[in-house]
């Protein structure tokens, strides 16, 4: 249904955009118009194939938080460049690696506290999207405000699919609310499929009920995977002494 550029949390496409990590010195480098090039091209082209009515957003940082980086005043900058380019919102996010406690805030609103969204908002006339809103009475409130024209839910959706719903329905005694304890991110990064320990449908909803495998056959398919890494290292082994003579 659209597209979102992935230009935050020290990715690919971020490294361009500060002068911090951006070296360069050919036409995607240097002033603020060359180190928005890159997405920006990108944000023709996908205009180009998808056609006019094809929704392109783009999540950026909007205040790199460490020394030496750039503040919401140059990603405003960079920002008006990507509305110019034909993006339909930017979406804000704070920090990075660098900064983790800020890209993955455990808490509503340190956004709106530092002031980025009022220098973006300054910038692009385009929607602004903010992170991490969880409380439904801080969402209403900075989008009255004008920090933000919608909020994104992402941990939070993972513990209660139903927020939503839940909060339309005036239900919210029944929400199950996020801890942000990041149990699916450090799964994500293991390498493991992303679940919640708050929601135990998490990552298996495509099963129906009592489809999913108990712990005991997981822990049996362990057992069995290990019994047949063993195997094959002695098959190995026995085959490499073979050949040496032995």
């Amino acid at each position: 249904d659209g597209v979102e550029l992935g230009a935050h949390m020290s990715y690919f496409l971020s490294s361009f955009l500060s002068p911090r990590t951006n070296w360069r010195e050919d036409e995607y480098g240097g002033g603020t118009e060359n180190r928005a090039r890159i997405v920006c091209n990108i944000i023709r082209q996908i205009r180009v194939e998808a056609g006019p009515d094809f929704p392109i957003g783009v999540r950026m940082c909007v205040n790199e938080q460490v020394e030496g980086g750039q503040g919401p005043a140059g990603y405003a900058e960079i920002a008006a460049e990507f509305e110019k380019a034909g993006a339909d919102y930017i979406a804000m996010t704070n920090g990075g690696y660098e900064k983790m406690n800020l890209s993955l805030p455990m808490r509503d609103g340190a956004l709106v506290e530092s002031g980025e969204p009022t220098i973006m908002r300054k910038a692009v006339s385009i929607p602004l999207l903010m992170q991490s809103v969880h409380e439904p009475s801080n969402a209403a409130s900075y989008i009255s405000a004008g920090h933000a024209d919608m909020v994104m839910l992402a941990r939070q959706m993972l513990a209660d699919p139903d927020y939503a719903n839940k909060v339309r329905d005036g239900r919210l005694n029944d929400i199950i609310w996020c801890n942000r304890e990041n149990v699916c991110l450090r799964r994500l990064m293991m390498d493991m499929p992303v679940k919640c320990p708050l929601n135990p449908r998490s990552g298996i909803e495509s099963h129906p009920p009592g489809a999913a495998r108990t712990a005991g056959q997981m822990l049996q398919d362990a057992k069995e995977a290990f019994l047949l890494t063993v195997t094959k290292s002695r098959t190995v082994t026995k085959i490499g002494m073979r050949l040496k003579g032995h």
